[in-house]
């Protein structure tokens, strides 16, 4: 039997269209640009990022730092500090030795005894026993340093004239050089080996000699450059004072808090005057107290002015109110001041008046370390209480 064709339709091929070149192009060109679009977003955002996160760079420039100069070493500083009884200090090397009593030197033969002389306040010396002694006497004086006691300058006239009045007969005055001391003008003599100079300073002259042995060349100047008054450079602490107030009199002032004072009542049974002592104490019986205020009875209450015109002769309130006195102020009242009184020897005073009585405060020199100053900061501080 022949076999049976099937006879089903046949149905036509399906085909694929076929794009055109050209549109594939343009595609693959998109897909660049959207590649190309997005790399460089990252990239601008990546920079930024790393602009943010950089710190600027400083540079920092070191300057060379001048170098000072090498200082020279201070042959001073080591050395030992002298201070007087007379309110200065100097300083002296080591090796040298203090002698402000009797002291005992070695001699050729002997042991000798010396002291100081009458105008000496101390000795500083250096020997050298290596040296040849003088025949009996102390080894020859290697350096020797006086310092002599102060003497007194109570017209408070200048160096030049002092010299001349007080020691032109002694010496030729064409030998004084003029020199600088603690910033002081004074007056150096250079004579056969030994130097001396002269010191004004707060109406006294100081004054030091200095000598040495077998021409060693003489430190003086140094020594002189250590030479300083203790007071020179601060004012008078008056913040821890004391204050004196009158028992009766309504009056009061301060004084140093290491003196003392001590009234000596006269006034109600007789005609001298109150005595009050302003000083260190104990007062002693043969000095007189550094500061005296006397207090004279005034019963017709005349003013300063009235009695300076009745007052004649020794009017037991002294000197005080002659026309040499200067004319000053004191807290309202008017009081005389006298660089150059009479009170036994030559003293400072201020006089006044108020409620009848006359008061008179005096300096007696005492060699108390700022004397002067201290008695016109008492002056300074008076003050009437009633």
């Amino acid at each position: 039997m022949d076999p049976v064709q099937s006879t089903l339709p046949q149905q036509p091929e399906q085909q694929v269209p076929v794009q055109p070149e050209g549109k594939k192009f343009n595609i693959w060109l998109l897909v660049v640009i959207v590649f190309g679009i997005l790399l460089l977003g990252l990239g601008g955002y990546f920079i930024m990022n790393q602009s943010k996160l950089q710190k600027p760079v400083v540079q920092i420039t070191s300057t060379p730092k001048p170098v000072s100069p090498t200082q020279a070493p201070d042959p001073t500083a080591n050395w030992k500090t002298y201070t007087s009884i007379y309110g200065y200090e100097i300083q002296y090397p080591l090796g040298w030795k203090v002698n402000t009593t009797r002291w005992v030197e070695k001699g050729q033969l002997e042991d000798i005894q010396l002291s100081l002389g009458e105008n000496e306040e101390a000795r500083i010396v250096f020997r050298d026993y290596s040296k040849p002694a003088q025949e009996g006497g102390p080894p020859i004086y290697t350096h020797e340093l006086i310092l002599n006691k102060p003497k007194e300058n109570t017209s408070a006239v200048s160096i030049d004239e002092w010299i001349k009045k007080e020691l032109g007969n002694e010496f030729d005055l064409s030998d004084l050089t003029e020199t600088k001391v603690a910033g002081i003008r004074s007056v150096k003599r250079n004579w056969s080996n030994v130097e001396t100079v002269y010191i004004p300073y707060k109406n006294r002259i100081y004054s030091l000699s200095y000598t040495g042995g077998n021409n060693v060349s003489l430190p003086f100047d140094q020594i002189l450059s250590t030479f300083k008054f203790t007071d020179q450079t601060q004012d008078l602490d008056t913040s821890t004072w004391k204050t004196y107030t009158h028992p009766q009199i309504g009056f009061s002032f301060n004084y140093p808090n290491n003196w003392d004072t001590s009234l000596i009542d006269n006034i109600p049974g007789g005609t001298s005057p109150d005595q009050l002592l302003i000083g260190l104490p104990p007062f002693p019986v043969t000095k007189e107290a550094p500061v005296k205020l006397f207090i004279h009875s005034n019963p017709e209450n005349l003013s300063i002015e009235d009695l300076k015109k009745r007052l004649t002769g020794n009017s037991g309130i002294g000197p005080g109110l002659d026309s040499s006195g200067e004319k000053v102020n004191m807290t309202g009242e008017s009081a005389y001041y006298k660089k150059e009184d009479y009170c036994v020897s030559v003293c400072q005073s201020y006089t006044w008046a108020h409620n009848k009585f006359v008061y008179k405060l005096i300096n007696y020199p005492n060699d108390v370390l700022n004397q002067s100053e201290i008695f016109n900061k008492i002056f300074s501080t008076f003050k009437f209480t009633e």
